[in-house]
């Protein structure tokens, strides 16, 4: 974790050199929205979506979590943001942000769910609206952090899912609502099932217990990740963890010639023979 938070901070000094110092975003939502010890969790979530333009409906259409994850990040992305992943290698660990003035960064776990990610990426913008940075770790390890952090943590659970399970239009006269009733608010709004009961537990539809018992018996049930042995398309792997922007960003500034061949691979960290095809990967969409 260390190390990927100083890979965080090498990013950023990537961003300053190749960006002239100046973030290029027309819309910088962490310098539009602040959210203060006062704010009301649900005004906030509904202030982010209208700023990032995204309607229920929106949400409702994509036709998978994978769509879901790819659309919420290229919506922060042009609010300002730079995301990058990486597969952690530590289970307990979902994401983290770096803040700054021009550059704020998120990282997310490639390795988690699709659903796990795209909540590890709000939590960490209600991070960077509060003007710090964060990380995004497993819900055991809560109990073991002092009151002030332990608060900021609810704070941005809480955001979390209000921004992606919005009370207008949420089901919140169901009590004790069973597994497949949950399962399909969830399968509806592309958030795991420990979002949706969780919002029913925040509605003190759930009881505390019940919420913690059932998400216990959801991960237990869990099936292994399938990790097949070597391979993948490191192309399109490398773009995931770059993102569309950064590379873009990039090879405009080579072909603008304010970079030459070795530093484009430098800064995207590939060799210079790999440079074509990849920005063909780059510029696919």
């Amino acid at each position: 974790m260390r190390f990927l938070v100083r890979d965080g901070l090498f990013m950023q000094i990537n961003l300053r050199e190749l960006l002239g110092e100046v973030n290029p975003s027309e819309k910088k939502i962490f310098e539009d929205i602040k959210a203060n010890d006062n704010v009301s969790v649900a005004r906030l979530a509904a202030r982010v979506r209208e700023y990032m333009g995204i309607s229920l409906q929106n949400q409702f259409a994509w036709d998978s979590d994978d769509d879901a994850l790819k659309a919420w990040r290229r919506a922060l992305e042009e609010c300002g943001l730079w995301i990058f992943k990486d597969a952690f290698g530590e289970e307990g660990y979902c994401g983290f942000c770096l803040h700054d003035k021009q550059f704020p960064v998120i990282y997310v776990n490639n390795s988690r769910p699709k659903t796990r990610q795209i909540f590890t990426l709000f939590h960490e913008l209600a991070h960077l609206l509060r003007g710090k940075g964060g990380v995004d770790m497993r819900q055991s390890a809560m109990p073991e952090l002092s009151n002030p952090y332990r608060r900021e943590e609810v704070f941005c659970n809480a955001f979390a899912g209000a921004m992606l399970v919005p009370d207008r239009g949420f089901p919140a006269d169901v009590r004790n609502p069973d597994d497949r009733h949950v399962e399909g608010l969830a399968n509806k709004y592309k958030v795991s099932r420990e979002v949706i009961l969780r919002r029913y537990r925040d509605k003190n539809l759930v009881t505390s217990e019940e919420y913690q018992n059932r998400v216990t018996a959801w991960s237990d049930k869990r099936p292994p990740k399938n990790q097949p042995p070597g391979g993948g398309d490191y192309y399109a792997t490398l773009r995931s963890y770059l993102g569309e922007k950064y590379l873009r960003a990039a090879f405009q500034q080579y072909h603008r010639q304010k970079i030459n061949k070795r530093e484009l691979a430098e800064y995207l960290g590939v060799k210079t023979q790999s440079l074509d095809t990849l920005e063909g990967y780059a510029l696919e969409r």
